[in-house]
């Protein structure tokens, strides 16, 4: 079960479209508004590439980041970024190769450097998990594919 979720899910899938009477069009984050669905939901299986890096913010919050290698056939692999905030004890034990899930949404936010304002594009992770747990990471996948399933029920019931 575990390696056919892995050859179904070993790439991004980012939902960030407005769907409508006219077609899909890319759009921000998730909410139903009159006539138009909307969703900004990213589920992505990788490889962490690096070490976990864990900082406090002035908050008092603390965040996790980290990149994970997605590959793909005959192409290069992609790294995608992600952050947790609030991030679990244990999320630093991780090592580099270990296979991760994470959901969550796709955020592009705006710093400034010294030579002007920069940005980065990153997954904001609701929940991240290591493969090892086959029964939650089954129930957290689920838990994405309903989600999608409201969305088609709720077009469904819009046409």
């Amino acid at each position: 079960m575990l390696a056919k979720l892995r050859r179904c899910y070993r790439r991004v899938l980012v939902g960030t479209w407005r769907l409508d009477a006219r077609g899909p069009s890319p759009v921000v984050p998730a909410h139903i508004t009159m006539g138009a669905t909307m969703l900004n939901m990213v589920v992505v299986i990788g490889s962490l590439a690096k070490p976990v890096q864990v900082r406090s913010l002035p908050s008092g919050l603390s965040v996790a980041s980290f990149d994970l290698m997605v590959p793909r056939a005959d192409q290069p692999a992609d790294t995608v970024p992600v952050a947790l905030f609030d991030a679990p004890e244990h999320v630093p034990e991780w090592a580099p190769g270990q296979e991760i899930l994470a959901i969550g949404r796709v955020r592009r936010r705006f710093f400034r450097v010294a030579g002007g304002t920069q940005s980065r594009t990153e997954v904001v992770a609701d929940k991240v998990l290591a493969l090892t747990h086959r029964d939650i990471v089954c129930s957290a996948l689920s838990g994405a594919g309903s989600a999608l399933s409201g969305i088609i029920n709720d077009l469904r019931l819009a046409g």
